[in-house]
Formats: structure tokens, C-alpha cells, sequence
């Protein structure tokens, strides 16, 4: 399971689960709002999330669809 979290333009919280194709949504929101986070939205792939090759610990946003 790969993860990453980001604010898009619009101001969303979104958190991007890659590597599994289906998640207990409500459970995840639960744990993520409880450890002081803001989350408007999952968005869950079986693929692995896209990485900027410069460095591998960020997303490659413009390959992310949300």
C-alpha cells in the first residue's frame, strides 16, 4: 500500500491510497480526522501512486487523478 496526502487547488484535502482497489473509506476518514487532519476526500487505485523522479518521496501531481 502506497499513500499520499495533498490540498488541490480548490482547497480539497485529499488522500490517495494506491495499491489497493478498495478501502473502508469511513474507517480511514475516522482515523485520520481523529489524529487532527483534515480529509474531504479518498480517492483509492489498485495501481501504485505516480512519484516525481526527482524524488521519490513526493507525488507526481500531474500524473494523479482525482
Amino acid at each position: 500500500m502506497d499513500t499520499g496526502y495533498i490540498k488541490s487547488k480548490d482547497g480539497e484535502f485529499i488522500l490517495f491510497i494506491g495499491g489497493q482497489d478498495a478501502v473502508d473509506a469511513d474507517l480511514i476518514r475516522e482515523a485520520i480526522n481523529k489524529a487532527g487532519y483534515p480529509i474531504d476526500k479518498i480517492v483509492a487505485s489498485k495501481a501504485d501512486l505516480p512519484r516525481d523522479p526527482r524524488h521519490r518521496s513526493k507525488l507526481d501531481l500531474s500524473k494523479l487523478k482525482h
